[in-house]
């Protein structure tokens, strides 16, 4: 059954000499049969508090703000929610203690947004609720693969992605780069909620690399399809480009600190191919991009060899 997702206010009141005390709303204590002197379980979130019966576990990852402190424009809103998904959380929850007009139209902004991300296709938001003023967005849950097998679907997709291009495909490529996006953020999320060291390296480093390969991909494409021809340089570029994606996701999907230097040698290859050739400047961007984001990747691998 489908529990429709509601924010209360509640006034705190006191009781005896000096204990606060808040109400708990009667239809959610009918719903969990709860009574008196039962025991609930107090989850500390930082700024908010998370309140469920003793015998569930808190399997949801909430994240409440303010709307004060969101961004205003609605691409930015977007990136916004992506992000919370990206980072674990199974619910976005935003609410605002202001009724000004201008909190009006932010929240439907975001209302926008988070509907925006359904009719898209993009499936990051699976359900959004609006109630007096407050909006909560129920996020996708992550399937079960493991980030591992995740990297590997990426890889075959990239190469795919790069074939296409080099045949000439180019109205493919577009649908496979949001795949490619979406895949790209189930990675990250399943890999900060896994990951017990070199947690920064990890957090920083692989949203970058995953989710910009596919928008450089696309940029490319355009590009080639715009001027109507590709040369046999920008071939050759692309593929050595691909060899050196391709090797430092296997080295991320298996941890091997030997697939990670070979990258960093192909990489090395590749950085002496670009002087001697004639490209596109968007294939030179996919090329340079490649190059330097290899040292960032040995970093990563000497740090999973010290686990």
């Amino acid at each position: 059954m489908s529990i429709q997702t509601s924010m209360f206010r509640r006034r705190v009141q006191k009781l005896g000499g000096s204990s606060l005390i808040v109400t708990l709303p009667k239809n959610w204590v009918k719903r969990m049969n709860i009574g008196v002197g039962d025991s609930v379980i107090v989850v500390d979130e930082g700024e908010y508090l998370k309140i469920m019966p003793d015998n569930i576990s808190p399997s949801t990852k909430s994240l409440t703000v303010d709307a004060s402190t969101l961004p205003r424009n609605e691409n930015t809103l977007r990136h916004f929610i992506k992000c919370v998904y990206a980072h674990g959380y199974d619910r976005l929850a935003i609410f605002s203690d202001s009724r000004s007009k201008k909190d009006e139209v932010l929240a439907t902004e975001i209302f926008r947004s988070g509907k925006n991300l359904l009719l898209e296709g993009d499936i990051l938001v699976r359900r959004i609720v609006a109630r007096d003023g407050h909006i909560v967005m129920e996020l996708r849950q992550t399937n079960d693969a493991s980030p591992q097998i995740m990297v590997k679907t990426y890889a075959s997709l990239l190469s795919n992605m790069v074939d296409d291009i080099i045949m000439g495909k180019f109205d493919e490529v577009e649908e496979t780069a949001e795949k490619l996006l979406s895949l790209a953020f189930d990675i990250i999320r399943v890999s900060i909620n896994t990951s017990n060291s070199c947690e920064t390296t990890k957090t920083t480093y692989l949203p970058l690399l995953l989710t910009t390969l596919p928008r450089l991909l696309l940029k490319v494409a355009k590009e080639l399809k715009k001027s109507n021809t590709i040369s046999s340089d920008d071939k050759r570029v692309l593929e050595a480009t691909r060899r050196t994606f391709l090797e430092l996701l296997g080295a991320l999907a298996t941890g091997s600190t030997k697939r990670f230097e070979q990258s960093l040698a192909n990489s090395k290859i590749l950085e002496g191919i670009l002087p001697s050739v004639n490209v596109n400047k968007e294939v030179y961007a996919l090329a340079s991009f490649a190059t330097a984001s290899i040292p960032a990747a040995l970093e990563l691998s000497l740090c999973r060899a010290k686990e």
